[in-house]
């Protein structure tokens, strides 16, 4: 069982270092080439493994990073991701401990009335007690705001008119009570299409390591576990849904249970699997509300702006979405990813090359980051929630360098051009490839003929000369 140290959190974004337990051994691991797993090898868990980055405590890397894809996207396929100024919220009690389940409204501070004007913001506090305002969200060009915050208890509400150059914002709530979670609802949002088979089989034995863990550091904590699985139209299905229970044993074989298959082309439905991650039951008090999105394509190009509404219903129910990049990931996915994490305040995971499991893994567009093995990872992704403050590692395999934002590339293929160049090389690829080999074995042809010609000319000598 590992053991985490507390690493402090950062309200405004700025770089945050990460504290390593003392006993842990971090080492720069050698690229390996990887080998598609095999369907009858024995599957363990702790095999894979996976990156992970917080965009919000690296704020200024993530805007170049907006910045370029979006000015690259001559096509426009990207969705449109408007962020302005950023002001992160902290609610907390007199003695400065954070309240989860606290309800805050953002509004224009035009009334001195807090239920008037257009509500800019309305989300639900986790339990480290954070919410996030976007400029971008308010077209009026206001300065000033009125923050509402309804704690929980009994407190009763409390109005502040706060500046947006006076961010980050600390809602103080005096005789309000911090209390974590009690509760934990936790969702797998699974792509099951033919090119998932793999991570999905090594999900189905994580699982198992990932509850036992968390049952044994919170064994106080109530946990409900919920499926959602998704592929395309034409498919199957598009989303099969497993709404949430109590039942580990019950869940388990849910998840046993599938098999991937269908997809045929890049994008996937992730829009209709996060609107039905939207629509589980997912409880109100006490309750930490975690989703991992694994996946390894985008959307549609024509659905990428419903994607971020659904992520933006999730973000108002107080779900932290972490989505998990897995081999396959391009531009377009890791845009969609890392915007869902970022709008939930949750946090971009990704799967590496360090397992030697799967095809090929990108290099994530992120300056640097940690390599640890997933189900550990994803444990301390849960157990920060449960705890109201942000865990750090206990085993670091190794310290990456990821793509800087300038090597994004040039120009962004809109998806129908991609199947039209992908269609085309899988019909010259066989061509290419013959013609590789004529080119690569011509100069042996050439010296073995000569050989033969120089065997003849010396027999038909001999032959004479007898």
């Amino acid at each position: 069982m590992p053991v985490y140290s507390v690493a402090p959190s950062s309200d405004s974004g700025d770089t945050v270092p990460l504290e390593i337990a003392r006993h842990d051994t971090i080492r720069e691991a050698p690229r390996r080439t990887k080998t598609p797993a095999r369907r009858n090898r024995h599957i363990q868990s702790g095999t894979l493994t996976a990156g992970s980055f917080d965009d919000h405590e690296r704020f200024n890397d993530y805007k170049d990073f907006l910045s370029e894809a979006l000015q690259n996207d001559t096509a426009e396929v990207l969705p449109r991701l408007e962020i302005g100024r950023r002001v992160m919220i902290r609610v907390q009690n007199t003695a400065g401990n954070p309240i989860g389940d606290a309800r805050v409204v953002v509004r224009p501070a035009g009334s001195q009335r807090q239920d008037v004007g257009r509500a800019l913001l309305d989300v639900r506090t986790a339990g480290d007690g954070r919410a996030m305002f976007l400029r971008a969200r308010d077209r009026t060009g206001s300065q000033r705001f009125r923050v509402t915050v309804e704690p929980p208890d009994d407190a009763g509400p409390i109005s502040r008119v706060m500046d947006v150059d006076e961010g980050p914002w600390t809602i103080t709530v005096p005789g309000a009570t911090a209390k974590l979670p009690t509760r934990l609802d936790l969702a797998l949002v699974i792509d099951t299409t033919g090119s998932m088979s793999d991570e999905l089989e090594y999900l189905k034995v994580e699982i198992d390591s990932i509850a036992t863990a968390i049952h044994r550091m919170f064994p106080n904590v109530d946990q409900r576990y919920a499926l959602v699985l998704y592929r395309d139209e034409g498919d199957a299905y598009v989303t099969r849904t497993f709404d949430f229970t109590g039942s580990l044993s019950e869940f388990r074989s849910q998840l046993a249970s599938q098999s991937a298959g269908g997809g045929g082309d890049y994008p996937e439905a992730v829009h209709v699997a996060l609107e039905q991650t939207g629509k589980l039951d997912w409880r109100a008090r006490d309750t930490a509300r975690v989703a991992f999105l694994v996946g390894d394509a985008p959307p549609h190009d024509c659905y990428g702006k419903p994607t971020l509404d659904a992520v933006n219903v999730l973000a108002e129910k107080g779900v932290r979405l972490f989505p998990v990049a897995a081999s396959g990931v391009k531009l377009k996915a890791e845009f969609v990813m890392r915007a869902a994490s970022f709008l939930t305040l949750g946090r971009y995971l990704f799967l590496t090359d360090h397992s030697g499991v799967g095809n090929p893994h990108a290099e994530p567009h992120v300056p640097d980051y940690l390599v640890e093995h997933l189900n550990r990872l994803m444990i301390r992704m849960i157990a920060s929630e449960l705890a109201g403050k942000r865990l750090a590692p206990a085993e670091v395999i190794a310290i990456e360098n990821g793509e800087h934002p300038v090597t994004v590339p040039v120009r962004i293929e809109p998806e129908r051009q991609q199947q039209r160049q992908q269609h085309q090389q899988a019909r010259t690829a066989p061509q290419r490839h013959r013609w590789s080999l004529a080119s690569r074995w011509s100069p042996a042809w050439a010296i073995l003929g000569l050989a033969v010609l120089f065997v003849c000319v010396v027999d038909a000598f001999d032959k004479r000369q007898t």
